[in-house]
């Protein structure tokens, strides 16, 4: 069949010129259908995914890693039925007396059974790659020399096949693994241990590594004489401070878990308070001054919790130095005297060892010492095979939680939460001070030193004032702990001990610590204060302890770093153990441990707190401090209820949705603020009657979420919005797409500062058709020139790219991707239609395409915007009965069968709008079928059955 001529057209759309190949018939039509199907090939163009080559790609490297243990197990059971048929058929002959060779058959039948999972294993990965290298080889060897034919092609196979079953069978047979064992044998035969072999035939044989010999170490000034820990027959050095003789063995030291610090000594239950017990800090000062009995017990109480704090991240490698030197405590000492409390000491132990080991801010030598350490720790312990997959899933999930926050919008967002949180804060703490006083001229001169106290913690007064700022840090050098306490606490729970995640978290760090320093320095004065203590006069390692706890509990609040009370520990605790729970809130202790408690006690709730048994008891004994802080974050609540109830019910300040507000003719997210006004914004729509404009998946994001960063915690909600509920391949692509796409989250802020700067800023599709290409389209979504790689998103409600709008600033405007990084919001702006379906909160699937095919849904997508947006913009506006514009809308038409659009009630306008869309969108598949055939056949394809798809497949291409 002679192939067509094509020609070359150009055709413009939205702006843009398109050059298309046409034949010669086409220019026999009319210019209507010229245009009609001009513009119909452009769409369906710009509708395949461009990601989709390397999305099969991808489908080939999964397949290709797949396969082999895909089809070890094939093979394995194939080579076991062999061996079995083979034991049967020689049992037959031998009880028939036909073949006298039927016990050798019997006994390779046997050993091909037993040998199954092995002669599986090499076809798979030896055996088959081989065979199919070598006839690929070989015949292309053929085609060169000339001599290809039907006849050596099956030749070479043949060669091929015998070829990779030698290679399969060889390592068992004669490879050195079996030769290794051999000798292994032999030896332990003779001499009861393999311990003669060495090298690689050691590790051939499958008898491990030979344990390193001990080392001597070197040693810092207080750490001399030191040895290798952990053993039968580790021993401690003479020269230690700790063990003395007369002193009970270490083995023998019952564990404590239950006596409160009130003897001279630290129990576990007292250490294990230092990072949640606002207390500790007033027993580390009791036990600083006591001269415990028994020292070994001290060290090994107060060395296991210390170092849980170390490896939780809550004390920093450096600090945890400094709270031992500040204690008075030997590291060397602590380190050999805890080996041998249990397995559970010995896991901590290792991994604070490997933390000091793997900080560079240690000098050499102690990162040598410590590096042995938890070498020798680790083979003195068992670690089990789930410990070792929680703790490397826990290592990934922390890197991901670590990048996930990495843009430098998030950290303009975080600035934007704690100061409007230290504003709250500020004024918490003035309606506190009134409320204390006793006369009004108590009350004013309270308010009063608490608002000078904040003011002068201020940054820039901070900053003049030469003698404040070299007071703090006084204060926190002459406090280790709660130096510790209050600097190393990241709000987003991430360890910044990876160069990269500490890079890339550098402006969220500054931010916190900045909150913190002025909430902590704020409030310490106001404590001073009100016990009639001047801030400058005081010796900073005098301190009363209950004002230090006191600052650092409200430093960590303000920053929504707390770690809560015991059940939102407990929470946290469940997903350090469980780390998949991460997947779906990647922040527990922001959600349950800050943000939650904050809703709860700023808001008309907190008033049953303030008029609870206990508080009047301690406000009848002259306590009131109780009641002063529930009634005045009540009354603050209660003011962000009605603020919120007043934007919701406020068209010119609230969106349409319940987390919008009205911001430069657009509208901006509240969310990524949370949780200082989203969640009263959602409460106040939830009051509307019918829960006005929430959805299911609102509630959910509320639920699961409560966090200020957006399109994280809710992966599985993601994944599963949009779809039916069966798990489908496709969704559990959608969702380990969507877990990648974590890892590149602080590339985001390089896309948006180079789409603003070649100004191609637009919504990008990410998902796909290919499977391959659900997994690594919302990882490219987030690198620089993704628009590249990437699709457009596409709405039937909206014509043309889908992006965030620019802002104007003093005249000045700021694209728009720059404004998000540098400014930390984002302004979208809605025509008239998606404002309306918004506010009525119809479903996404009421004008949306689901045909099983994305791009074929793009299509539609584009297809139908023009004439939707056209038609359904004048039925809004027209004064014109919709039942005259829709004329299939029966229940309209029967019962309000005069009355235009705009005065019909909600529920009516609902149903105006869905038989619109209907309409349109059957209309807008009808086109497809005549403009773009063979892409409506490979829709239709999708939506039958798969059994029947493959017949059809067959039948099309003969296969």
């Amino acid at each position: 069949m002679k192939k067509k001529e094509l020609y070359e057209i150009d055709y413009t759309y939205q702006g843009t010129v398109y050059t298309l190949d046409v034949e010669e018939s086409f220019f026999d039509l009319s210019w209507e259908e010229q245009n009609a199907r001009s513009r119909s090939k452009v769409m369906a163009m710009l509708s395949r995914q461009k990601s989709d080559d390397a999305g099969r790609l991808t489908d080939e490297l999964i397949e290709a890693t797949v396969s082999p243990f895909r089809d070890t197990i094939e093979l394995s059971g194939e080579a076991a039925q062999w061996g079995w048929d083979l034991m049967s058929q020689s049992v037959d002959n031998m009880k028939s007396g036909r073949a006298p060779l039927a016990p050798v058959e019997f006994l390779a039948g046997f050993a091909s059974w037993v040998a199954s999972p092995l002669t599986g294993f090499f076809q798979s990965f030896l055996g088959k790659p081989t065979e199919t290298l070598t006839e690929a080889g070989l015949n292309e060897l053929a085609e060169l020399t000339g001599k290809d034919s039907e006849s050596v092609r099956a030749a070479n196979k043949k060669f091929a096949r015998v070829a990779g079953q030698t290679v399969a069978i060889a390592p068992e047979i004669l490879g050195p693994s079996g030769i290794a064992r051999g000798a292994a044998s032999i030896l332990k035969a003779e001499q009861g241990t393999a311990q003669a072999l060495g090298g690689p035939l050691r590790v051939l044989a499958g008898e491990g590594k030979l344990p390193p010999p001990a080392q001597e170490l070197s040693s810092l000034d207080e750490w001399k004489q030191f040895r290798t820990v952990g053993g039968p027959d580790a021993k401690i050095s003479p020269t230690s401070r700790l063990v003395k003789e007369g002193v009970e063995a270490v083995d023998d030291i019952p564990v404590d878990l239950t006596t409160p610090g009130v003897v001279e000594r630290m129990s576990l239950k007292t250490v294990g308070d230092i990072t949640t017990d606002p207390g500790i800090i007033s027993r580390v000062e009791e036990l600083r001054n006591a001269s415990p009995a028994n020292r070994p017990r001290l060290f090994r109480d107060i060395g296991r919790e210390l170092q849980e704090s170390l490896v939780n991240g809550d004390v920093s490698p450096v600090g945890f130095m400094k709270v031992l030197n500040d204690m008075g405590l030997d590291g060397k000492e602590l380190f050999e005297v805890t080996v041998s409390e249990s397995a559970r000491t010995l896991n901590i132990l290792s991994q604070a060892a490997r933390k000091i080991a793997n900080s560079s801010d240690m000098p050499l030598s102690v990162r040598q010492e410590m590096r042995v350490i938890a070498d020798n720790l680790d083979k003195n312990r068992k670690v089990g095979g789930m410990e070792k997959f929680w703790q490397g899933w826990r290592n990934v999930e922390n890197f991901a939680r670590g990048t996930m926050v990495g843009q430098v919008a998030t950290a303009m967002r975080n600035t934007w939460s704690q100061t409007g949180r230290l504003g709250i804060g500020i004024l918490d703490d003035a309606i506190q001070g009134g409320l204390r006083g006793t006369t009004t001229r108590e009350s004013m001169r309270n308010i009063w030193d608490s608002v000078a106290a904040d003011a002068k913690a201020l940054p820039g007064i901070r900053h003049i004032l030469q003698r404040d700022q070299k007071l703090l840090n006084d204060i926190l050098d002459g406090n280790p702990i709660t130096e510790e306490r209050l600097m190393n606490r990241s709000v987003h729970e991430v360890n910044a001990a990876n160069k990269l995640i500490t890079f890339v978290n550098g402006l969220n760090i500054l931010q916190e610590k900045m909150f913190r320093r002025m909430a902590f320095q704020a409030r310490l004065d106001k404590n001073l204060r009100s016990v009639g203590i001047n801030i400058d006069d005081i010796d900073p390692t005098k301190i009363p302890a209950a004002a230090l706890e006191d600052a650092v509990e409200h430093a960590l609040e303000i920053s929504f770093a707390s770690s809560g009370g015991k059940v939102a520990r407990q929470i946290q605790e469940a997903f350090e153990r469980i780390p998949f729970l991460y997947t779906i809130n990647p922040y527990p202790r922001f959600a349950f441990g800050n943000a939650l408690p904050f809703v709860f006690e700023h808001s008309p709730a907190g008033f049953a707190k303030a008029f609870s048994p206990r508080t009047i008891a301690d406000l009848a004994s002259g306590d009131s401090r109780r009641f002063t802080r529930s009634a005045s974050r009540a009354l603050i609540g209660t003011m962000l209820m009605a603020k919120a109830w007043e934007i919701r019910n406020d068209p010119s300040i609230g969106g349409e949705k319940y987390n919008e507000l009205r911001v430069q003719g657009g509208v901006g997210d509240a969310r990524p603020y949370s949780p200082l006004l989203s969640p009263y914004l959602f409460l106040a729509e939830a009051f509307k009657p019918g829960g006005g404009t929430l959805k299911g998946t609102d509630v959910a994001e509320m639920v699961v979420g409560l966090n200020r960063i957006k399109g994280t915690g809710l992966v599985m909600i993601d994944a599963i919005r949009g779809y039916d509920g069966k798990a489908s391949v496709e969704t559990i692509n959608s969702f380990l797409g969507d877990w990648l796409g974590r890892f590149t989250v602080p590339l985001r802020t390089v896309k948006d500062v180079q789409q603003s700067i070649m100004g191609t800023e637009e919504s990008l599709e990410p998902r796909s058709d290919i499977q391959g290409g659900n997994l690594i389209g919302p990882t490219i979504s987030n690198l620089p020139f993704a628009e590249r790689m990437l699709t457009q998103r596409v709405s039937p409600l909206h014509e043309g790219p889908m992006k965030s709008e620019p802002i104007t600033i003093l005249g000045m405007e700021i694209p728009a991707g720059i404004a998000r990084q540098t400014l930390g919001i984002t302004i979208r702006k809605k025509n008239q239609i998606e404002a309306e379906v918004d506010r009525l909160g119809l479903s996404y699937g009421a004008f949306s395409f689901k045909e099983g095919l994305k791009e074929a849904d793009r299509y539609l997508g584009r297809l139908i915007a023009p004439k939707l947006i056209r038609d359904t913009t004048v039925m809004m506006n027209s004064d014109s009965p919709v039942s005259s514009i829709l004329p299939k809308a029966e229940f309209i038409g029967a019962l309000q069968p005069d009355v235009a659009y705009k005065d019909l009630s909600d529920n009516g306008k609902r149903m105006a709008l869905r038989e619109m869309f209907s309409q349109q969108k059957r209309l807008a598949k009808q086109q497809m079928k005549i403009l773009e055939p063979d892409l409506w056949k490979r829709m239709k394809l999708e939506r039958i059955p798969s059994l029947t798809k493959e017949y059809v497949e067959e039948q099309r291409t003969g296969t």
